[in-house]
């Protein structure tokens, strides 16, 4: 083959597998995958203690990863191997250094007033969150900082929380009693659980706290923040009165951001492991129907192997109902949700069409485009109806949003170090 330029590499064409292509050049094993989604990977194959192994040097992009760049990693990489030493388990041992060097900020510790802990939470959520949870923290009626900010968060007693959100209620206000309720325990167990702060052994008064009696936030139009998505998680992993294809139902709606219904009626003709795409009919969509093009949804390695650990069923569904050839009826999945969330108190009232509102909203953070984020949840676009007439519009920019997502989840629930096989597998047998 020549040697490798973007003229060439752009007319390479996808395959139904993937295959390499080696360049005949001075820098031997400098080969490019290109795989069926069309994304194309430069890696080095090299042997080294008589194995043969490949080293994935980054995925091409004219701009951002040019032929340049992925020539002088191969090369460096080579100047590994010829001073005998195995450019992967150098990688390894690099980023296992960087892992080492974060842990040494544990050396830091020292205990936060409650201030310091509200502005670390404040900090990670979105803008117009973190505005409203600040306008009701310093609320005249109850000021949260004025009152207990200057205190250690050890310092702080059952006693003076119940005082902060009791001052909403002895007023009514049992909606701004029950918000309080919930952000200030997000960011106690936030904090809790936050190395640095060293408060392993600190027993938080949260523990001994049960929510306030009607003061459950009004369902719809609800956000979740990333404590919240990771206590979510978690408690959704462990809790026993819920059947193990709910959970993954639930899951998948938080890692695609698709309608309950979509993720309901999904069925293993419409899906493409291998591929790792999703088609839903028109039947299912609501944009496309104007347009009679299916909804096509990339699959990260997360909701892969979700669906690879569900038992097959005798059904074309991946959740199927009681009734032969019916799936799961929608009401099913709020009213599982609604009962752990009662049963366990852990997060405050929310409902499975919020978990689509929480994947728009944190992607927007992300950087995500709001078009992209409206085309991946198969919103209306105004002005781009018409262009939405081919069923992989924007396919590698939604799989690429998706995949970030899938980062971001996690990040927050600080897994980040483990190969996305060992996430798989907690993700699926919790």
């Amino acid at each position: 083959m020549p040697e490798f330029n973007p003229r060439f590499i752009a007319g390479l064409s996808p395959r139904e597998k993937p295959y390499r292509v080696f360049e005949d050049a001075a820098d031997k094993g400098f080969c490019l995958q290109v795989n069926p989604s069309g994304k194309k990977v430069f890696y080095l194959s090299y042997s080294f203690g008589a194995k043969r192994r490949m080293l994935n040097l980054g995925s091409y992009h004219p701009k951002h990863f040019s032929v340049k760049k992925a020539r002088d990693a191969c090369r460096a990489a080579r100047v590994l191997i010829d001073n005998k030493v195995d450019p992967l388990q150098e990688r390894i041992n690099r980023e296992s250094a960087q892992v080492k060097q974060e842990n040494t900020l544990l050396d830091a510790r020292r205990e936060p007033t409650v201030d310091e802990v509200l502005t670390r939470y404040t900090s990670e959520l979105t803008e117009r969150t973190a505005k409203d949870v600040e306008l009701l923290l310093s609320n005249p009626r109850c000021d949260v900082r004025g009152q207990i900010g200057g205190l250690k968060i050890r310092e702080v007693t059952v006693e003076q929380l119940t005082a902060l959100w009791g001052a909403h209620i002895e007023a009514g206000n049992m909606r701004q009693a029950g918000e309080l309720f919930s952000y200030l325990k997000s960011a106690f167990i936030q904090a809790k659980e936050h190395l640095p702060y060293g408060l392993i052994d600190w027993r938080n008064p949260f523990a001994d706290i049960r929510r306030p009696r009607n003061t459950n936030e009004k369902q719809g139009g609800r956000t979740l923040d990333k404590p919240e998505i990771r206590i979510f998680l978690d408690t959704l992993d462990s809790y026993p009165r819920m059947s193990s294809h709910i959970k993954t139902a639930i899951k998948i709606m938080i890692f695609t951001g698709q309608r309950t219904e979509q993720v309901s009626r999904m069925q293993w003709d419409h899906l493409d492991l291998e591929g790792g795409t999703w088609d839903i009919p028109v039947s299912e969509t609501k944009v496309d129907k104007a347009t009679r093009v299916a909804h096509v949804i990339p699959l990260t390695a997360t909701v892969r192997g979700l669906i690879e650990g569900l038992e097959r069923l005798d059904s074309p569904f991946l959740f199927p109902g009681r009734a032969d050839g019916k799936p799961l009826g929608i009401g099913v999945y709020s009213k599982n949700l609604r009962r752990m969330l009662s049963d366990t108190g852990v997060v405050a009232s929310f409902t499975p069409r919020d978990l689509r509102r929480t994947v728009a909203t944190h992607l927007s953070s992300l950087g995500v485009q709001s078009e992209l984020i409206e085309c991946l949840l198969d919103h209306s676009i105004p002005g781009v109806t018409a262009r939405h007439d081919n069923r992989h519009t924007f396919l590698d920019e939604k799989r690429a949003a998706l995949e970030t997502w899938e980062r971001e989840l996690w990040r927050i629930r600080r897994e980040q170090h483990e190969d996305t096989s060992e996430q798989c597998r907690r993700l699926i047998h919790g």
